[in-house]
C-alpha cells in the first residue's frame, strides 16, 4: 500500500524498487525519531504537570483546612493521610496503598486524601485528587470552597457502584467528616 504513494517522483526519476526502499527507510528513520522527540517531550511534560499537580493539592489540602501537619508531610514527603469517622486522621496503610497507585496509574491523577468508611453495612473510600485538566482546577477549588468536592468514590463492597462525584463535608480535627 505505501509503494503505491510513490507512483510519480518530483524529479521525473523513473519509478523502481531501489528508489521506493530508500524512501521507506528515510520515513522509518524520521518516524522512529519523532516518536523519541514525543516520548522526550512527554516526559517534561509531564514532570513540570505533576509539579503543578502537586502545587494545586497543596492549595486544596489548605481549602479542605487539613491539619498543618498533614498538609507538610505530603508537601515534603509525599505521605497521603486518610480520615476516618469525626475527622480522626492516621498514614494510608499498606492496604490502600496499592489502590492509590493503581487509581493515579488509571485516571491519571494525583491522591492527596483519603476520606476512609468502614462499617457493617459498606467499606468505601473518597479519593480526593487533582486531575491533569488544568482548565478545571479552579472549578473543582470552588466546590471545595462551597464544602462538597469533587471525589473519586471506591466501593469496596459493591465494587460496581464505584464511582465520580460530590460529597458534602465539614471540617473536623485535623482531617474531614463526610455527611451522610
Amino acid at each position: 500500500m505505501i509503494k503505491g504513494l510513490f507512483n510519480y517522483m518530483p524529479d521525473g526519476c523513473p519509478r523502481n524498487n531501489k528508489t521506493d526502499g530508500r524512501i521507506l527507510k528515510l520515513l522509518k528513520i524520521k518516524n522512529n525519531h519523532l516518536r523519541k522527540v514525543r516520548a522526550s517531550m512527554k516526559k517534561q511534560l509531564s514532570a513540570s504537570l505533576k509539579k503543578a499537580m502537586k502545587q494545586e493539592a497543596l492549595e486544596r489540602m489548605s481549602l479542605l483546612k487539613l491539619g498543618e501537619d498533614l498538609i507538610k508531610k505530603f508537601g515534603e514527603e509525599g505521605i497521603i493521610y486518610k480520615s476516618e469517622r469525626e475527622g480522626y486522621t492516621d498514614e494510608i496503610d499498606e492496604e490502600l496503598e496499592p489502590l492509590v497507585a493503581k487509581m493515579e496509574k488509571e485516571k491519571n491523577i494525583l491522591v492527596y486524601h483519603i476520606y476512609h468508611i468502614d462499617s457493617v453495612f459498606m467499606q468505601m473510600d473518597y479519593l480526593f485528587a487533582v486531575t491533569t485538566y488544568k482548565d478545571d482546577w479552579d472549578y473543582e477549588k470552588s466546590e471545595i470552597k462551597s464544602r462538597c468536592p469533587i471525589v473519586y468514590a471506591i466501593n469496596k463492597t459493591y465494587p460496581d457502584c464505584s464511582e465520580i462525584g460530590s460529597v458534602p463535608i465539614i471540617q473536623c480535627r485535623e482531617g474531614i467528616q463526610v455527611i451522610y
